[in-house]
């Protein structure tokens, strides 16, 4: 996962629970998170480019990651470890996708899954449906709660599940009476985002 590879690149070697470090170093879960996720979406593409050139530049990516204590200067990290053999083998191949082709590259229909049902694939785009005020006010209490990550929560592993199926794009449904909430939480957190509301009519 994202959020242990960045924590053993910031803190290395340090003991104790994530909750613990994070306490330690007055951060929060989903400041965490957040910058796992920033993380992810910055590394190059895993495309036809050589695997010598992806690794340099995932490298320089990890070596922007900031450690959100400035007090902690982490080691500049090490490039990744490849044989000779395989440094100009398409990054690709060496992880085991299949080739492109003009048909995977072509529109494809959108389709519905349970969050289950999800795990393992991705999309372009997902949308998220958060059904009842209830699913949003436990999404939250979890999201917030200094007690909880996705090592310890049920919840915010099923739906860590969902948001990283999303390659460019996640968008959330949920009933407008919890729209402040939503946007209350993003803001706290500076997470860029666009709303499409429509108010319930009188």
């Amino acid at each position: 996962m994202a959020t242990t590879f960045l924590r053993e690149y910031w803190y290395p070697g340090t003991p104790g629970t994530l909750t613990e470090l994070l306490t330690q170093h007055d951060l929060t879960p989903a400041l965490l998170r957040r910058r796992a996720a920033a993380f992810l979406h910055t590394l190059p593409a895993v495309d036809e480019a050589p695997a010598r050139q992806w690794r340099k530049q995932a490298r320089l990516v990890l070596q922007n990651q900031t450690p959100p204590t400035p007090a902690v200067e982490p080691a500049p990290p090490k490039l990744l470890s490849l044989s000779t053999a395989d440094l100009d083998k398409p990054i690709r191949s060496l992880i085991g996708l299949p080739e492109q082709t003009d048909e995977a590259t072509t529109a494809r229909p959108m389709r519905s899954s349970s969050i289950h049902q999800a795990k393992g694939s991705e999309a372009e785009a997902v949308l998220v449906h958060l059904p009842t005020p209830q699913d949003v006010t436990e999404l939250i209490d979890a999201w917030t709660s200094p007690s909880t990550d996705t090592a310890s929560s049920e919840l915010l592993r099923v739906y860590y599940v969902a948001i990283t199926r999303a390659r460019r794009l996640l968008a959330l449904t949920y009933p407008y009476s919890k729209h402040s909430d939503i946007t209350a939480l993003l803001d706290a957190h500076r997470i860029e985002y666009q709303t499409e509301t429509e108010p319930p009519a009188p």
